[in-house]
């Protein structure tokens, strides 16, 4: 069934309805091509711009995903002891799972590009009492973090890279993670068509860490957001460790 109006054409009959004359037919066509750019230009992706570091504009407002608290799953492997040791959080956003791991007597650390998240992460320490390391740095960098530690978690972080990036970030974890460590990882998956990135899947996973990783399991998971009406929930959770 079609959802177009009918016109009236206001005149006598077999008149032209009004937006079929040449210049109304070219304004609607312009109207519609302005239109298109203008949307394109500002709502592709309102977390970022190249101007920015990383999403540093999503932290002039509230991003999905800063949902205030740690990740359920994160809370979940904590209390069961997957968790292990000093801990760092790449990609760590404004930092609540950091100072939720540190409140739990783990040295933690967080990491993220943008600027705005690592300021905002240390403001709620200050605020807190927590005592935390949250620093500004490249997740294709890690090296340049000095050290390393028993165990990194990445929530949502992940899947915003695209396959051919995917292989740097791997060997960038690697000079993060000691021999042993294990790397926990919460990201989208590839079977939910909401909105978000686009996500992956367990072969993507298997695929990219491969020599040097043992993949202990990737199983089922959810992703908590701030209400977003048609966005990506389902995701994987994954456990590997740098052999």
């Amino acid at each position: 069934m079609s959802c177009a109006r009918r016109v009236p054409t206001g005149g006598r009959r077999g008149d032209s309805p009004p937006y079929r004359t040449p210049f109304l037919r070219r304004l609607r066509v312009l109207w519609a091509w302005f239109t298109c750019i203008t949307l394109s230009c500002f709502m592709a992706d309102p977390y970022r711009n190249a101007n920015e570091p990383g999403f540093n504009p999503a932290y002039r407002g509230t991003p999905p995903w800063d949902i205030g608290r740690p990740q359920a799953e994160f809370v979940r492997l904590e209390e069961t002891g997957e968790i292990q040791g000093s801990v760092l959080d790449v990609g760590c956003g404004a930092g609540e799972h950091v100072l939720y791991l540190a409140q739990r007597r783990h040295e933690a650390w967080g990491v993220d590009s943008a600027p705005l998240a690592i300021e905002k992460a240390k403001q709620k320490s200050a605020q807190r009492g927590i005592q935390a390391t949250f620093v500004a740095a490249d997740a294709f960098d890690l090296r340049a973090l000095g050290r390393t530690f028993d165990t990194v978690i990445d929530s949502g972080l992940f899947h915003v890279f695209a396959p051919e990036l995917r292989p740097r970030f791997v060997a960038s974890l690697g000079d993060a993670l000691s021999h042993g460590a294990t790397y926990l990882m919460l990201g989208y998956s590839d079977e939910d068509p909401g909105s978000g990135p686009p996500g992956f899947s367990p072969h993507d996973i298997r695929r990219v860490f491969g020599e040097g990783w043992r993949i202990n399991y990737v199983r089922d998971a959810r992703f908590e957001i701030v209400d977003v009406p048609g966005h990506k929930t389902k995701a994987w959770l994954s456990s590997i460790s740098r052999q």
